[in-house]
């Protein structure tokens, strides 16, 4: 066997990569051959014709040794067989019972609780579990990350990560008010459904019984909506007492005639608006404490900020809405007072017909007009107003035009005639226009509410997502990247996307 020449004759020790091994016969051999066996299966076998070196590499997991016959000139057969190769490149297995652990700020738990570590050659390695416990500070709230690792003797590491919340320690406080809520929920759903029912079963009798000649009583939403505008009332007055908040509230005057509520002044706006802040900030209350979490003050007025700018997106749309419906309606004004002229009518007579032949939005603003020139006002004065309040262009026209012709005298036919066909070309060009970037405002408002609908879908499928983001210093930061990123985008977009007409 000394003439033998073998590099590597034994490898008991697992390794987790590739083993070569180089071997040559002695000078005797004319030829040989060999087989590899892996696991004690026959796994490979070759024939060499003549004697010379050659590698035989071994890739795979498992346990090698490989025999050679070797063959002289009589054909004579002498057998060596090499030691054992051993690779391991399988990575160890750690089982964990819980991915997500509950404790309480301060408390001590056995991380190896529920943890075991496996090795397909070395067995149970468990003892061999190491983790990064002592660089997580468990007497602050929030979520942390507890990290497993294991090594193998073959230097194969695997990782296992479980999800630490650390809650307040007034958790008892947390539960007591969290079933508090659910109790008071349960008890009102109950009174809702018996109410519910006790008014469909009324309805059901009233066919067998005489109304009375007047009924003044008040539904349950009736009144809740009443005792609403009540504190309104009071939340308004007590806000008249400050000047800025006062002649802040005046940028809601243009919202008074387009939500339909004439009766209201602007502070009873800035009131809503508090107590829609004050619902957000009780709604992040409530589902903080059913997440067993005590809410920080920052995130309170964050959610008080949200739900005060929440009313002005009703406000603005219902504003669009209202100009919407004057523009499509004025060129119906339009039409009507050029006939009532050419029938001979004043401009007087004019307004009052399209006062009472009209409906909606632009009937009640033209009958404004009417009851403004039966006070006396001038004929510039009503239309002026007109314009402030609904603020289009195409009123600007109509005044304009009416305050010429009024103080200079004119053919108000042609100039009637000629104001309804701008007016009838700019809404068939509208229309026009409208059609043809239907399908891209369509794209843009997918591309706007795609990243909206993404970040709601992952914070349902993983509530703590977005943890980072908020409970770092530098989540912060990227955060607010991200939204003035994401706001700078939809600026752009409807910049590019807006044609003036």
């Amino acid at each position: 066997m000394n003439d033998y020449h073998i590099n590597l004759e034994s490898q008991e020790e697992a390794v987790n990569s590739n083993i070569s091994v180089r071997y040559k016969p002695a000078s005797n051999i004319s030829h040989y051959s060999y087989i590899v066996y892996k696991n004690n299966q026959k796994y490979k076998e070759e024939n060499v014709a003549i004697n010379e070196y050659i590698n035989i590499t071994l890739e795979d997991t498992g346990s090698y040794k490989i025999e050679f016959h070797n063959y002289d000139i009589n054909n004579q057969d002498s057998v060596f067989i090499t030691g054992n190769y051993v690779i391991d490149k399988d990575k160890p297995v750690i089982e964990v019972n819980q991915k997500k652990i509950k404790i309480r700020v301060g408390q001590s738990f056995d991380i190896l609780d529920g943890v075991t570590a496996t090795d397909n050659i070395d067995g149970d390695i468990t003892s061999k579990i190491n983790s990064n416990i002592d660089s997580l500070d468990l007497t602050v709230v929030g979520n942390k990350r507890l990290v497993y690792k294991v090594t193998d003797k073959a230097g194969n590491e695997t990782f296992e990560t479980v999800n630490i919340n650390v809650m307040d320690s007034n958790q008892n406080g947390l539960i007591f008010v969290r079933w508090t809520m659910i109790g008071i929920f349960i008890v009102s759903l109950v009174i809702f459904v018996w109410y519910r029912m006790g008014l469909r079963k009324e309805k059901r009798l009233a066919r067998y019984s005489i109304a009375p000649l007047k009924d003044d009583t008040m539904s349950l939403s009736g009144k809740v909506k009443r005792h609403y505008e009540n504190l309104l009332t009071i939340i308004s007055k007590c806000l008249s007492k400050s000047v800025i908040i006062t002649k802040r509230s005046q940028r809601y005057q243009k919202y008074i005639d387009a939500l339909g509520k004439k009766n209201d002044t602007t502070l009873k706006f800035v009131a809503h608006k508090i107590m829609v802040g004050l619902c957000f900030a009780l709604i992040a209350i409530v589902s903080k404490t059913f997440s067993m979490k005590v809410i920080q003050f920052s995130g309170l007025f964050l959610a008080f900020i949200v739900g005060f700018y929440a009313p002005d997106v009703s406000y603005a749309y219902k504003y669009k809405r209202y100009h919407e419906r004057i523009e499509n309606d004025l060129l119906q004004a339009i039409i009507i007072m050029n006939n009532a002229f050419k029938s001979g009518k004043s401009i007087t007579q004019a307004v009052d017909i399209v006062a009472n032949q009209l409906t909606g939005v632009i009937a009640e603003e033209f009958k404004k007009i009417s009851l403004e020139l039966s006070f006396g006002l001038s004929i510039e004065v009503v239309f002026s107003r007109l314009a402030k309040r609904v603020q289009l262009e195409e009123v600007n026209y109509l005044t304009a035009s009416l305050t010429i012709l009024n103080k200079t005298g004119g053919n108000i036919i042609k100039v009637f005639s000629s104001i309804e066909k701008t007016l009838f070309n700019k809404k068939k060009l509208k229309l026009e226009m409208k059609a043809l970037t239907g399908s891209s405002r369509i794209i843009t408002y997918l591309l706007i509410g795609l990243p909206i609908v993404f970040a709601i879908f992952i914070s349902i499928l993983n509530a703590d997502y977005f943890t980072p983001l908020v409970n770092n210093p530098l989540g912060i930061v990227i955060l607010l990247i991200i939204l003035t990123i994401y706001i700078a985008y939809i600026l752009v977009v409807r910049k590019v996307m807006k044609i003036r007409m």
